[in-house]
């Protein structure tokens, strides 16, 4: 009798030590409405539906609703994150980083091209240790890495699509949250619209090769973890041949192994919305651009012609050459851009196409022009590094990093963006 006492007592005792708890668990909002309205406002999709951009401005003005939301997500205890299902937990880390990622962007922005500007030689952005989270201070590699991909019950390599990294080559930023009663659909949502971006996956039938995003090279073990019977990255996309435009018999070579898969480069500008005024000049730019190129049309139009918007829908479709002396590229390239030396010694460049590019389209019209005769499908930049720019193209230095200034071979040529440096 004595016994049976105790016990009661003691499990009254361990109710009266977990209700409070138990109830602050229960009192979060698992809809993540806040999160949603916050994404509402200032996250756009494209008109493809396939990227979108952040209104990073208007979110800066008025930080307050996105600071609360994560608030309340810092509040959250280890015991509380515990009890949760495995779905409402993979909603929380997926809302988490791309609430926390929202926060970094906003500690630099305007003055912030792209998110790896915000780290440092010793330290990336990913690894610096800023989030209060779980009763802990977290980085975004420890939300991704180790509670999302570390997570012993981590079945779902879709989630690569639903986190965000502030950058145009990341899958995008969903304008709701994610919410557990419907992730399965809002990630199967993601993953198509991602495969849909013909910047970043496509399937070139020619030369039967599948270009893919790295991040699919990144997390290439993810993809083979047995995802829809998926034991490999081809056999993972072949699920979802509809979104990247794919006959029955190209899928049913993916899903054999059988095409060749490449991967495209990665974007790390920053994903934010353009604004009417920044439209306005960018505009302008482009009609300068247009009327200089149309200086020198005379002299290479027999040598057909690229586009740079041509080029930024598909970056990996083509080799980009370089054709501008040392000096000129010392200070900036096209992203992925070869030189002519370089370009020599490339084993394949009879198979693909060629675009050349100088400043403005004159000298690689007249590189370009040479190339064709030698057999080879080549094509001139038309409007050059300059058209790159104007059309929103990022450049990297001699280094590797993002970059504002470019050569522009002379001050007659200098028609760049405002944020952007001529060099002459």
């Amino acid at each position: 009798m004595r016994t049976n006492l105790i016990s009661k007592l003691l499990v009254v005792l361990a109710f009266c030590l977990t209700a409070p708890q138990f109830a602050r668990s229960q009192n979060f909002d698992h809809r993540h409405q806040a999160f949603t309205d916050i994404l509402q406002r200032h996250v756009f999709w494209n008109a493809a539906g396939t990227a979108s951009e952040v209104d990073y401005a208007a979110l800066k003005a008025n930080p307050a609703p996105l600071n609360a939301y994560a608030q309340s997500l810092s509040q959250i205890t280890q015991a509380q994150y515990n009890a949760m299902s495995k779905l409402e937990k993979r909603a929380v880390l997926i809302n988490a980083y791309n609430a926390y990622t929202l926060q970094l962007i906003l500690t630099k922005y305007p003055n912030l091209r792209s998110i790896k500007e915000l780290g440092s030689l010793l330290k990336s952005p990913w690894k610096q240790a800023f989030i209060q989270f779980l009763e802990k201070k977290r980085s975004l590699d420890d939300i991704e890495h180790g509670l999302l991909r570390g997570a012993s019950d981590y079945d779902d390599p879709r989630i690569h699509f639903a986190v965000n990294c502030a950058s145009i080559g990341c899958p995008a930023l969903r304008p709701e949250a994610f919410v557990a009663a419907k992730l399965d659909a809002q990630l199967l949502d993601q993953t198509q619209r991602f495969l849909r971006d013909r910047s970043r996956n496509r399937f070139d039938q020619k030369s039967q090769t599948l270009y893919l995003s790295t991040i699919f090279k990144w997390y290439g073990e993810d993809f083979e973890r047995g995802f829809l019977g998926a034991s490999s990255v081809s056999q993972f996309v072949a699920n979802y041949g509809g979104s990247l435009g794919l006959r029955n018999v190209d899928v049913a070579a993916l899903k054999r192994d059988e095409l060749d898969v490449e991967y495209t480069d990665y974007d790390w500008a920053l994903n934010h919305r353009v604004t009417a005024t920044k439209q306005s000049q960018r505009a302008a730019v482009q009609a300068q651009v247009a009327k200089l190129y149309s200086d020198i049309e005379a002299k290479v139009q027999d040598v057909p012609v690229r586009t740079a918007s041509e080029l930024l829908r598909n970056p990996s479709a083509s080799i980009l050459l370089d054709v501008r002396p040392a000096a000129e590229r010392a200070v900036s390239t096209i992203p992925g851009a070869v030189s002519e030396t370089d370009f020599v010694a490339l084993p394949a460049k009879a198979k693909r196409e060629v675009v050349v590019y100088c400043t403005i389209g004159y000298r690689s019209g007249i590189a370009a022009r040479k190339l064709r005769e030698q057999g080879l499908m080549a094509y001139n930049l038309k409007g050059g590094i300059l058209a790159w720019i104007a059309e929103g193209g990022a450049l990297r230095d001699a280094s590797g990093k993002a970059t504002q200034r470019v050569h522009v071979y002379g001050k007659q040529w200098a028609a760049v963006p405002k944020d952007f440096v001529a060099v002459f």
